[in-house]
């Protein structure tokens, strides 16, 4: 389901294990009220693995704006679904999902840690 934060929608839709060793994870974002920014955040952003062992968030995106290693925000227009990509690295070749996805949101000043737990890859 959606998440309702400062309205914006949010809906997370999954995780992608890639040939690298890494982690892709999606989430569309819908700006519902006005012309306003979002922005996804890297710091505080994580995946924990069913052993305990946590891996930092390697890189986030919005949109089309440039990957950042810190954060990456743009203005979305009302009514319009936007993409997002949280990414991480080390994941190891056995690992068929996360114990728990945190992934941190800011908007209007605010900040918000989504987690998501047991998510399939």
């Amino acid at each position: 389901g959606y998440v309702n934060f400062q309205r914006f929608l949010i809906d997370f839709e999954g995780c992608n294990k890639e040939s690298t060793s890494s982690i892709s994870c999606k989430f569309k974002i819908e700006n519902k009220s006005g012309d306003k920014y979002f922005a996804v955040r890297r710091r505080g952003s994580r995946i924990v693995e069913k052993s305990g062992d946590e891996l930092p968030c390697n890189y986030v995106q919005i949109s089309n704006d440039n990957p950042s290693s810190s954060l990456s925000k743009t203005k979305l227009i009302s009514g319009i679904p936007t993409s997002a990509i949280y990414s991480f690295d080390g994941v190891a070749d056995d690992v068929n999902f996360v114990a728990a996805l945190e992934a941190v949101v800011e908007a209007e000043g605010e900040y918000l840690k989504l987690q998501y737990k047991n998510v399939t890859l």
